[in-house]
């Protein structure tokens, strides 16, 4: 069952010191679990036959109808946000995607880079998942709201230059920092981080 919890306080501070080492390099990660395992991507060797499969038709995701800026808006955007990560990762359109982020959002922006080189190659991903958990935070900072949406992630097949790459199903605890300028909700942080760490006030 999806568990959702807003209106917990905390500062954006406390947010930016815990996630000071984490890299905006966008392809999903190799992760280590609380047990120790490790989980990361499998290269499997082109064959002399190997092309890159067309890309999937697909439609963009619907814009979300924001009716104010407040917490539930700004899950409302994180929700939207989160579902367009696959569509810009299998088409290569990052139209929406530009659309909502902040120039300072690090992975934002290396989602887009890689969008643009992934569109000279026709390379593309499969990225299915599916929100177990919301949580939602009013912030202090940078951002005004982190959103946080624990996703169980299913086989990511990568379809690149140099064959398939396929990443295991794994957990991960997806952060969105919305901020409100001028009235807009935008997107100033996005990072996937360990499953442990859903609705945690102090990462």
């Amino acid at each position: 069952m999806k568990k959702r919890i807003f209106a917990m306080a905390m500062t954006a501070a406390v947010l930016a010191s815990g996630l000071a080492g984490c890299t905006t390099k966008e392809t999903a990660p190799a992760e280590t679990t609380s047990t120790g395992t490790s989980t990361g991507t499998a290269t499997a060797e082109p064959s002399s036959t190997y092309t890159i499969p067309p890309r999937p038709a697909m439609e963009a995701p619907a814009e979300p109808e924001l009716t104010g800026v407040d917490v539930n808006n700004a899950y409302e955007l994180a929700k939207f946000y989160l579902e367009l990560y696959p569509y810009v990762k299998a088409t290569g359109d990052t139209e929406l995607w530009e659309k909502y982020a902040l120039p300072e959002c690090e992975f934002c922006q290396a989602v887009v880079n890689d969008a643009k080189a992934d569109n000279e190659t026709g390379a593309w991903m499969d990225f299915p998942y599916e929100i177990l958990g919301e949580a939602g935070f009013t912030a202090q900072g940078e951002f005004d709201y982190r959103i946080d949406l624990l996703i169980d992630r299913r086989l990511v097949k990568y379809y690149g230059t140099d064959g398939l790459e396929e990443t295991e199903p794994g957990q991960h605890t997806v952060v969105v920092g919305v901020k409100n300028v001028d009235g807009q909700l935008l997107v100033r942080y996005f990072d996937r981080l360990k499953p442990e760490l859903f609705g945690k006030v102090d990462l």
